[in-house]
């Protein structure tokens, strides 16, 4: 299963359409929230491991 975690780089927008992420085959978790701090972000990877991912793609926040 594939995870991904992140802040709102990782989040749907209906105003857009459908991102990259809908477009991959399933099982996927989505735990991206909109303004997620890099500590929620790294929460949201220890939760990812301890559900057992096979794959995590993490979109880490940064001011640059």
């Amino acid at each position: 299963m594939i995870h991904i975690c992140g802040d709102s780089f990782g989040v749907a927008d209906p105003e857009y359409g459908a991102m990259w992420a809908e477009l991959l085959e399933p099982p996927i978790t989505n735990h991206c929230k909109v303004a997620a701090s890099n500590l929620a972000i790294s929460l949201q990877v220890d939760l990812a491991i301890s559900s057992g991912a096979d794959w995590v793609c993490v979109f880490f926040t940064s001011s640059t």
